[in-house]
């Protein structure tokens, strides 16, 4: 009797040891395969260390860019200069004129010397915000393009008067995009080197004004006869 009370003891402490054992060995098992998490500060080194690549890769491809369209820009220095195409005029012979043909271009004026509703009435109508922006005027761009897209063809455009006196006075009159790019950095050297006025004086006295009149001299001679 007590042999057979002995084995049984013997029996219920290895079952113990056996069940012990297997949830050991379960509960390691769990602890392996519990998820890994991953940090905050990892996850924002990853997101600053490719932020910066991809930052330092878009500007090594601005400037690419922008020497690819500089590169054959006009000496500027040249394109500063006073220049004038001939004018042929017709007298009678009482000294009337029959006839004019070629470029009329008056006198160099500066903003300074005009009535003042004149250089206002131009800003209004050609570029509203032409004393504040910095050469480009980012909202006349997406409002042309909107109007454009909406017309689906080109009826309006978003060129500031900086840009256009940078057209006037360095580019040629046709419509690409090189050119166009090419006359946002002329704009963006126009404004860096010379002030808003003097700006203004360069586009009134290079913009076409109708019937053969550059600037706001020669069309104020060619259609009431007297000085701006």
């Amino acid at each position: 009797m007590t042999m057979r009370t002995s084995y049984f003891k013997n029996l219920v402490k290895r079952s113990k040891g056996a069940s012990k054992l297997r949830a050991k060995k379960s509960g390691g098992n769990s602890r392996s395969k519990a998820p890994k998490t991953i940090s905050f500060s990892a996850i924002s080194f990853f997101f600053l260390k490719w932020g910066v690549v991809i930052s330092i890769w878009c500007a090594v491809m601005f400037g690419c860019v922008v020497i690819f369209f500089a590169y054959d820009l006009p000496p500027i220095d040249k394109a500063l200069s006073k220049f004038r195409r001939p004018t042929v005029t017709l007298l009678a012979a009482d000294e009337t004129t029959l006839v004019r043909v070629g470029e009329a271009r008056g006198a160099i004026v500066r903003v300074g010397d005009l009535p003042t509703y004149l250089p206002q009435a131009i800003t209004a109508t050609e570029d509203r915000r032409f004393f504040d922006h910095f050469g480009i005027d980012l909202i006349s761009i997406v409002r042309a393009m909107l109007v454009n897209f909406q017309a689906g063809r080109i009826i309006q455009g978003g060129s500031t008067i900086t840009q256009q006196a940078a057209k006037n006075l360095f580019l040629s009159p046709e419509r690409t995009w090189k050119r166009k790019v090419q006359e946002i950095l002329l704009a963006l050297w126009l404004e860096h080197n010379f002030t808003k006025n003097q700006i203004l004086t360069i586009y009134l006295n290079r913009v076409y004004l109708g019937a053969g009149s550059y600037g706001v001299e020669a069309a104020a001679q060619k259609y009431f006869g007297r000085s701006a």
